[in-house]
């Protein structure tokens, strides 16, 4: 059935149908089905789990305050909608927790500050190897190595088959054994100079 304002007459004389915009409670179903999928992405943005849950649960409420201001989202367009949100947000805590005090406390005093640096360099491989997967295979990795999901579950909450994830998984670390290895050559050649 549809609405008359659904409806429009171009001057070619076809009627095309317009496409409708999401309500409340198609959000709160995208919440409820694939709230884990945007946590695993939000993973990827942010060290906590309690900060990937806050930057999911922040981009539903924008997304509820856009649509109560009768602003219009397709429906198709939610899931990339909440995604671009869930970056953004990410994108501007970032931005503030950087310009608060630059100064760290070392609170175990049996590591060393090169120790330190050395880990922080490592995290930064991981993290930039990571970036360097496609969406699908950092998605896999951070469920299984960060979420702790199960491949079937992965395979579930992705809607794709235990075979991909396996095939997406074993890519993945393929790639990023590539991308650490080449990292290591790239520093250790930086030494030597």
């Amino acid at each position: 059935s549809l609405n008359p304002e659904d409806i429009t007459l171009r001057s070619t004389n076809i009627l095309t149908v317009m496409p409708t915009g999401v309500d409340e409670s198609d959000i709160h179903k995208e919440y409820s089905e694939n709230y884990r999928k945007y946590l695993a992405y939000a993973r990827i943005l942010t060290p906590s789990v309690m900060g990937a849950e806050d930057l999911v649960q922040q981009a539903f409420l924008n997304v509820v305050k856009h649509v109560r201001n009768n602003n219009v989202i397709v429906a198709d367009a939610l899931s990339g909608y909440l995604m671009k949100s869930i970056r953004n947000i990410s994108i501007s805590n970032h931005r503030k927790s950087s310009k608060q005090s630059n100064i760290h406390s070392v609170e175990d005093s049996s590591i060393s500050p090169e120790s330190l640096h050395l880990l922080s360099i490592e995290k930064q491989t991981v993290a930039n190897a990571l970036i360097e997967l496609s969406a699908t295979q950092r998605t896999v990795m951070v469920m299984t190595y960060f979420d702790g999901f199960k491949i079937s579950e992965i395979a579930q909450e992705l809607s794709i088959s235990v075979s991909a994830v396996k095939t997406h998984l074993q890519r993945a670390r393929k790639n990023m054994s590539k991308a650490i290895e080449a990292n290591r050559l790239e520093e250790t050649r930086k030494e030597s100079l």
